[in-house]
């Protein structure tokens, strides 16, 4: 029950658990009254000026009367006044899982053990006064045929704060003994129906921690000694005084609480061991050199590494001061002459010893006579001794490799994505540009027909549609970038191509630029298109000129073969290529420029990146592509102030330089016939087919794939000739085709599109058009390829 004392009494030898039991208290509205000897805290109760406390709180080991004792007078008849004032006890000596036991045999509330929780001080000690934590009393069964006997220890017990219980033969005592858990048991030696010290094996292998005290009238030594060996606590010899089995039984209680604390220090010690000895093992095994060093930096602990090491290397081992000749040790067996690594491990070890930082780390590289290893040192300090560290030298090499490789497959990663983004933007661009400037060139085409009088208009229409080319121009150039050609490819002589483009290629840079050349008679040949070739060369020259201060330097172009394992992977595009032949043909082009800036280098390719002017970027992301498109690479070297070199390589081929047929003119046909014209582009589909009329055509118009279908079918005696488009809604121009040639399997179709990609998707599919158109295509290649395949 709650009391109304605002006050609690505090009992410890130590002041400081003083003055924080103290703050606690006060925390929870107790005035508390410290004593460092329980006999003061009893003369104080005892003088009963202020009446009972609220709480006693005790420590359990202090001089003159302990806790033990202190809690024992406080619950017996001697103190009756405050039998019944809760107590809490503190202390280190047991474990929290000990907590009730412990409790129950000091007669005390609660039980907390130290060093305490403040938190859960202040709770425990509102739950006990709030009556949510009341003691619970120690239980004792009183075996003896006497009932006198038995009511007067039953007296005593209850007095001294036991709930005692007694029986009078040995099937009573068992039968009570097998329902409650006892914690005390009284037992008399001769019973009507058996003998007591049955009753203690019994009671001893149901429940080890009760304490059996063995009563007997008879004498001997033997009786003694042989209930000792069968458990028994103590025996007692009647006649006897009552209240001294009340204080040997409580002998008897703290000392099986003391034994139990010995069992469980037994059971830790033996785990510390298993768990220093497993511990040793994990480190005897580390590759690492660890030594443990005292505040005097003397080595105190090393593990198998650090003695292996001191060994081979003339180094130190333990009870020697670590000093510079370790730290020597250490880099003349990897070969570094430097010293700088001694000095700054020990000034690290001195700082972490001297307190001034909690843990010190050097990572440094090493040169051995193959490659360069990195090393790392860490200076930990032990919390138990501040002054102690611990010292763990450790070759990191492989780690950093790791790191390395790591950071290098991110960055690709982050390439590889910029990449498609791109290529998206790039094609959705290509795609829908080349459609609108295709219908702006043909109008224009057609606006440009000769009128009298207008000869300044036909010229502004002249001008406008070399805008609409060269706007075209850069659409294909995107495209490009991807890869995106349509070229036709075919075995080229690498250094003679280059040495027929010269003539131009020197038409592209200042005369204050020299241009040499290291070109054979013969090079290696390639399955490429020389134009594309001509673009790589001319992109590439314009880039190293452009990059020379005042325009004025050297620019190299060399054409040689290099094996595929020659090919360096650093600064390689596109990122995800990968290399397929033993070799390769290589156009390098060295300059004398400005270099390029390791911040730059991946950007170097992205389409309008440039660091000249406005109106660059395109040049390098068309020769990526064209390489992308041939199946090579491109590499870049860069060297800051001292020019960079852009090296192109692209696959041999085995196959032989065809011979070029002579070109015969010939006449086209006369235009004529029907066209069926099938463009989702309103002003697109109506530009050809104006264009196609006043060629002489017969034109109908769908707007998708399901309509041209129905216009087909209603005129397809009439339909000579089917232009469409490829990418439309509902049905695009390969469904297109496919249904038109089930309806009429001999139809000509010319499939458009303003995607270069479209030529190369054809091998995906089971019918294939006479021919493609990109767009935006010429007038007159429109024409010709109508009348070439009009039916």
């Amino acid at each position: 029950m709650p009391y109304s004392s605002p006050f609690a009494v505090l009992v410890n030898d130590d002041a400081t658990q003083l003055n924080l039991w103290s703050g606690l208290l006060r925390k929870v509205d107790l005035e508390p009254r410290a004593f460092t000897r329980a006999e003061a805290a009893l003369m104080a109760l005892s003088s009963g000026a202020d009446g009972p406390p609220a709480l006693i709180v005790t420590d359990l080991y202090m001089p003159d009367i302990d806790g033990w004792q202190f809690c024992r007078l406080l619950r017996s008849p001697d103190y009756i006044a405050f039998n019944q004032v809760p107590i809490l006890v503190v202390s280190a000596t047991f474990s929290g899982d000990q907590s009730s036991r412990i409790a129950a045999d000091l007669g005390a509330e609660a039980f907390l053990p130290s060093p305490v929780d403040g938190e859960r001080f202040c709770e425990q000690v509102q739950a006990i006064l709030s009556g949510k934590q009341v003691r619970h009393p120690l239980r004792v069964l009183i075996v003896d045929d006497s009932v006198e006997f038995c009511e007067v220890l039953k007296d005593v017990f209850a007095n001294h704060g036991y709930q005692a219980e007694t029986a009078l033969t040995v099937q009573a005592a068992s039968e009570a003994f097998g329902k409650t858990a006892y914690d005390v048991a009284v037992l008399d030696y001769h019973l009507p129906d058996g003998f007591g010290d049955a009753l203690l094996v019994e009671f001893r292998a149901l429940r080890p921690d009760c304490v059996c005290l063995m009563v007997t009238g008879d004498t001997g030594p033997e009786l003694a000694l042989n209930w000792m060996k069968k458990g028994a606590a103590a025996y007692l010899q009647k006649p006897f005084q009552p209240d001294y089995i009340i204080e040997l039984c409580a002998r008897a209680r703290r000392e099986r609480a003391l034994l139990r604390v010995q069992d469980l220090l037994e059971l830790r010690t033996r785990e510390l061991r298993q768990s220093e000895a497993f511990g040793r093992t994990v480190i005897d095994s580390l590759s690492a050199h660890i030594a443990v060093l005292d505040e005097n930096g003397v080595i105190v602990a090393v593990n198998e590494a650090w003695r292996r090491f001191a060994r081979e290397n003339g180094g130190h081992s333990k009870g020697v001061r670590v000093g510079a000749n370790y730290f020597t040790a250490c880099q003349s067996a990897i070969n570094s002459p430097e010293n700088e690594f001694s000095t700054a491990a020990l000034q690290g070890i001195c700082t972490v010893m001297n307190g001034s930082q909690s843990s010190f780390s050097l990572e440094y590289p090493c040169h051995s006579a193959t490659e360069q290893l990195w090393f790392c040192m860490n200076v930990l300090p032990l919390e138990e001794r501040r002054a102690c560290v611990v010292v763990a030298h450790e070759n990191i090499t492989e780690r950093r490799k790791n790191e390395d490789a790591k950071a290098k497959l991110e960055i690709q990663n982050r390439q590889l994505q910029k990449a498609e983004s791109l290529g998206r933007m790039a094609g959705a661009i290509a795609h829908h540009f080349n459609n609108q400037l295709q219908a702006v060139i043909m109008n224009l085409q057609l606006a440009m027909q000769p009128v009298p009088g207008n000869a300044e208009l036909v010229e502004n229409l002249i001008e406008a549609n070399k805008s609409a080319r060269k706007a075209a121009e850069v659409s294909k150039l995107m495209l490009t970038y991807l890869g995106q050609t349509a070229a036709t490819y075919e075995p080229l002589d690498l250094c003679e191509t280059c040495q027929r483009h010269l003539p131009m290629l020197r038409t592209v840079i200042p005369q204050s630029v020299t241009l040499k050349t290291e070109l054979d008679s013969h090079g290696p040949v390639v399955n490429a298109n020389a134009n594309q070739i001509q673009q790589i060369l001319t992109n590439l020259l314009t880039n190293a000129w452009e990059s020379m201060s005042e325009t004025r330097g050297v620019v190299r172009l060399t054409v040689k073969t290099v094996p595929a394992v020659d090919i360096p992977r650093r600064h390689c595009f596109p990122i995800d290529c990968e290399l397929q032949e033993k070799a390769y043909a290589c156009a390098e082009v060295a300059d004398e420029g400005c270099g390029i800036a390791s911040k730059d280098i991946e950007k170097v390719f992205d389409p309008f990146f440039s660091t000249k002017f406005a109106g660059r970027g395109l040049g390098l992301s068309v020769v990526l592509g064209i390489v992308r498109a041939h199946g090579g690479c491109v590499t870049v070297e860069r060297q800051p102030e001292h020019g960079s070199v852009f090296r192109v390589f692209l696959p041999l081929t085995a196959k032989a330089i065809p011979q070029k047929p002579i070109q015969v003119a010939h006449d086209p046909k006369a235009a004529g016939g029907t066209v069926l014209v099938v463009d989702d582009e309103p002003c697109l589909r109506k530009a050809v087919t104006i264009v196609l009329k006043r060629s002489g055509f017969t034109v109908y118009e769908a707007q998708d794939g399901v309509e041209a279908l129905e216009v087909f079918q209603q005129h397809r005696d009439d339909i000579g000739c089917v232009l469409c488009d490829l990418t439309m809604p509902r049905m695009d121009g390969w469904e297109t085709l496919t249904e038109l040639r089930k309806l009429a399997p001999d139809i000509p179709v010319i499939l458009s599109s303003g995607h270069s990609e479209a030529q190369a998707m054809a091998g995906e599919h089971p019918e294939l058009p006479q021919a493609f158109l990109s767009k935006p295509y010429e007038l007159p290649t429109l024409r010709d390829a109508i009348v070439r395949f009009m039916k």
